[in-house]
């Protein structure tokens, strides 16, 4: 598995600190966005150039820091970033597999992280609810 670039990897410590997030968020925020840009069984980490993977990982990394910082602004923001979150399976199944990495100690601003996964979550599962309803209105 490749690395995020080194200019990706800068650029997401510089926007972690303007948000007044700790640094040990690091570690989750890169993992979320490698695991997102690169997903397994992807040939674009291969067969892509350097800057198609730059522009791949920056996208992903200007994603990631939005939902991040929606989850730090308040119970609004949270439900609308969760619901961009379950827009994107993909990510979302990125930030779950991901919550472990971020610092127990981490006090609200990791509790706002795990609020937007858990609000995606359970957006889905209503919304699964609500099809099955349709389809079987009896069940």
């Amino acid at each position: 598995m490749r690395g995020l670039s080194k200019a990706v990897r800068i650029d997401l410590r510089a926007a972690l600190h303007a948000t007044g997030m700790s640094p040990s968020a690091l570690a989750f925020v890169e993992a979320v966005v490698l695991q997102r840009a690169y997903p397994l069984g992807d040939s674009m980490a291969s067969d892509a150039s350097a800057s198609e993977r730059d522009v791949a990982e920056r996208q992903v990394a200007d994603q990631v820091i939005r939902l991040v910082v929606a989850s730090l602004a308040g119970e609004g923001s949270t439900v609308r970033a969760g619901e961009e979150l379950a827009a994107d399976p993909a990510l979302l199944a990125a930030f779950f597999q991901n919550l472990d990495l971020l610092p127990a100690d981490g006090g609200s601003q990791v509790d706002g992280i795990a609020l937007v996964t858990s609000t995606a979550l359970q957006w889905l599962a209503d919304t699964l609810t609500v099809e099955r309803r349709q389809v079987d209105p009896k069940g």
